[in-house]
């Protein structure tokens, strides 16, 4: 593919700590949208982020989810002045199988984790500095109303199903479509999930 993984995160107590360029490749390929659903970020990769201004859908969308809702949080402690808090490497998921790959990758190779819908966690821990990040955007949504039966064997009807990328603004159509409310605070382009 032409694309390099490496990153300048360097060793851990004398030993090598970061997973090398074939480690980074293997992920890649394994990924359900190919190696493009693997992304290295750096303070670069979030010019595109400026771009979107106060734009809540481009900034969930752009940056391979480097983008925060409040541009100063990609800075630690949400300071202007402080240093760069983002994610190491993203991963678009689109299916569970890539959620699995990503955590047992993260888990291979000891590296944190953060997980990230829409970028509404402005203490910044949806995009942890030097993490992998698991991207959610592109996650399977359903937006369907049925009826659900738990673990227990317990049925309860009109259960909303929303998947892990969704947003609120997909939710409350369907819901008000059926005849029903929702009761849930925040914007529409927040996290439902």
């Amino acid at each position: 593919t032409g694309r390099s993984w490496t990153s300048t995160v360097g060793t851990c107590s004398g030993r090598s700590c970061w997973p090398s360029n074939a480690d980074w490749k293997r992920l890649a390929e394994s990924l359900s949208q190919g190696p493009s659903a693997l992304t290295a970020l750096a303070e670069e990769s979030y010019d595109v982020c400026y771009e979107q201004y106060t734009n809540a859908i481009g900034l969930m969308q752009e940056g391979h989810g480097a983008c925060m809702q409040d541009n100063h949080c990609k800075f630690e402690a949400c300071a202007g002045d402080g240093l760069v808090n983002l994610p190491a490497y993203s991963v678009a998921a689109a299916t569970v199988a890539d959620v699995q790959a990503a955590l047992e990758f993260a888990s291979t190779h000891d590296l944190s984790v953060s997980v990230k819908t829409s970028g509404h966690s402005y203490a910044g821990s949806s995009a942890m500095k030097g993490s992998l990040l698991i991207w959610m955007a592109e996650f399977e949504k359903f937006g369907t109303i049925a009826t659900h039966t738990d673990s227990c064997g317990t049925a309860t009807e009109q259960v909303l199903k929303v998947g892990g990328g969704q947003v609120w603004g997909e939710a409350y159509p369907v819901v008000g479509d059926a005849g029903r409310d929702i009761a849930r605070g925040g914007g529409l382009t927040g996290a439902a999930a």
